[in-house]
């Protein structure tokens, strides 16, 4: 029996939280750009956007921060 795709006429919203980092180049400006992009999507509304702020990045050493 095929199993068919269901036809999607409606959207309904979701409430999604998002975590963003970068550390090559200029993360505050990639962060920025982000949000930018996010903003003039036209099926996404940012609500809210917490402060930037710096640690030291995870992972293996040496990496650029």
């Amino acid at each position: 029996m095929p199993l068919g795709f269901a036809a999607i006429t409606e959207r309904s919203p979701v409430i999604a939280y998002l975590g963003l980092g970068a550390n090559w180049g200029d993360p505050r400006r990639q962060l920025a750009e982000a949000l930018e992009r996010l903003n003039t999507a036209e099926e996404v509304e940012v609500n809210r956007v917490s402060t930037f702020y710096r640690n030291p990045p995870l992972g293996p050493a040496n990496q650029p921060w």
